[in-house]
């Protein structure tokens, strides 16, 4: 194969960053696949990215309501590399629509190498199928963090009953253009 992972890409030779983070898969259909499935919106959909040194954690929200993750494990890719760090070097946030346009240059098949130098910098994609080779890189933008939604876990600080017809009538009343989610805030 051309695609060797000592090689470092152009843009990381040109900025002589050190790689927080590198895998190589002869196979990028895999990842793809795995990230279609938490397409939800066609344009502008963010998705967060946790490196660890079990894989990788991707995860997706749509307008606070809805959070979707998948789970990379390091054993998929041929070779997975983190170098330590800080936590911020470890979480990126990049548009997914974009990411997986790139992915899907060569169609399936491709070989992939995929790099990280941390926080502030971008997320490099190098695709080779039939010896051709195209890298792509992509910005990471600044964000929130997803939210925590895991209940399970959480201990329970308060509790809320009500009847919904009465919750039902509460929302009809709200009447605030551009409004896209409502916040309940308790205390105990």
């Amino acid at each position: 194969s051309v695609l060797q992972m000592e090689t470092p890409s152009s843009s990381q030779e040109e900025k002589k960053t050190p790689l927080h983070f590198s895998c190589k898969a002869h196979n990028s259909e895999y990842i793809t696949t795995i990230l279609s499935v938490l397409q939800m919106e066609k344009d502008k959909q963010a998705a967060v990215f946790l490196l660890t040194k079990e894989g990788i954690k991707v995860t997706v929200e749509k307008d606070k309501i809805l959070q979707a993750s998948a789970y990379m494990k390091s054993s998929i890719f041929q070779e997975y590399k983190l170098v330590g760090g800080r936590e911020s070097d470890r979480e990126f946030r990049t548009d997914l629509s974009v990411l997986l346009e790139c992915l899907q240059i060569f169609g399936e098949g491709s070989h992939i190498r995929i790099q990280y130098g941390g926080h502030g910098e971008n997320l490099d994609i190098i695709l080779e199928s039939e010896g051709i080779i195209t890298e792509c890189a992509i910005r990471t933008i600044e964000g929130p963090k997803p939210l925590d939604f895991n209940f399970r876990s959480s201990i329970l600080l308060n509790q809320a009953s009500m009847k919904s017809r009465f919750l039902r009538e509460c929302f009809a009343e709200l009447d605030i253009p551009g409004a896209s989610h409502v916040e309940v805030v308790m205390t105990p």
